[in-house]
């Protein structure tokens, strides 16, 4: 039995009355969905699996319920995306599982939401050099706060359209907001597009195919942005494995053999871990704006992100940018050469995937 069936299961909402070997429970852990193995089977030794999905969804919702009243309380405007909304869009939010919670303030207030982090039990990890985000933990669930939503290596017009997501966002309950669903759909193509260049997993397939079922998206608007951002290819591809393995269309698309895509999805697990290759190359076309946002601090989002107070302003960017400069050489200079200039063999397969 191939795991796309399980997961095309859960779903359908059929049931498995084989035996799983331990083959498709391994890769049921790399692509985080171990949840799903007791309500296919109704096998009591797979409990335990949904059992902590759902202890851990509490501890999440718990988490993201204090950070909303802190913000709200301090009266900042703040949002989030990805996992956070698309599990409540699953028939059960248990199941899907979540690495962390993102949550995004403007930049205007993005030095106080730290503040405010910190003075309510939110402490900020030691996590790796990022230029949208800085990670806290709180109760070990890890909170992202954004100042972007993507890293200025990105690409200009991905950063162009969603680094102000509040241009598209519409107020949701007191200082919340929620992205319009189009917007929302979007940035998820583009977050799991990110993803794939490193290896992404299947569970992208089932949020793509929940957020299609229960949010109200724009036909004619999502056409033009995912054309607009080069990833019409990818959610053909999308489109295809919905239908392959939810057999459910949405829409009319160019029908294709999508089995290789659907094997790279289940080869790599749910973020490359298990993908050294890929994960030590760069995901990203533009490597030189890599290397000048990253150690220029041209990007002012990052450059106050890390400076909080000197990287406002601009008169101080040369003290900024000397403290940086030491900080790289002595502890992220060689790993980033690295991945900057690593060649990457793997363009003919980006192509077929979309990417």
């Amino acid at each position: 039995m191939d795991f796309s069936n399980l997961v095309s299961a859960y779903v359908l909402g059929d049931k498995i009355d084989s035996e799983l070997d331990n083959d498709l429970i391994r890769i049921a852990d790399e692509q985080s969905l171990l949840t799903i193995l007791y309500p296919i089977t109704n096998d009591s030794k797979y409990k335990k699996y949904y059992i902590s999905g759902a202890v851990s969804d509490e501890k999440y919702c718990k988490v993201k319920d204090h950070v909303t009243n802190i913000l709200n309380k301090n009266g900042i405007k703040h949002l989030y995306v990805k996992g956070t909304l698309i599990s409540k869009m699953y028939p059960d939010s248990a199941v899907r599982t979540r690495g962390d919670i993102d949550v995004y303030v403007t930049l205007d207030d993005f030095t106080r939401a730290r503040k405010v982090f910190e003075e309510n039990g939110l402490h900020e990890d030691d996590l790796e050099d990022c230029a949208h985000h800085i990670g806290y933990k709180m109760d070990s669930v890890e909170v992202e706060l954004h100042f972007n939503l993507f890293d200025p290596s990105d690409g200009k017009r991905l950063c162009e359209i969603f680094n102000n997501p509040m241009k598209y966002a519409k107020p949701y309950l007191d200082m919340e907001y929620r992205l319009d669903d189009t917007y929302h759909f979007v940035f998820a193509i583009a977050h799991f597009a990110r993803h794939l260049r490193y290896g992404a997993g299947i569970r992208y397939m089932m949020d793509f195919y929940y957020m299609m079922k229960e949010s109200k998206i724009d036909k004619i608007k999502l056409h033009g942005l995912l054309k607009e951002l080069s990833l019409d290819t990818l959610y053909n591809n999308i489109l295809n494995v919905i239908d392959y393995l939810f057999k459910y269309k949405f829409e009319d698309y160019q029908k294709k053999d999508i089995k290789y895509f659907i094997e790279y999805m289940l080869k790599y697990g749910i973020h490359g871990h298990s993908n050294n290759e890929i994960s030590s190359t760069t995901a990203r076309k533009n490597k030189l704006r890599v290397l000048i946002s990253r150690v220029f601090l041209t990007n002012k989002a990052y450059r106050i992100s890390c400076y909080p107070k000197m990287g406002k302003h601009l008169i101080l960017w040369p003290i900024c940018f000397i403290r940086h400069s030491f900080y790289l050489v002595f502890n992220k200079l060689p790993k980033f050469f690295i991945m900057v200039f690593k060649r990457n063999n793997r363009n003919k397969l980006y192509k077929d995937l979309g990417i």
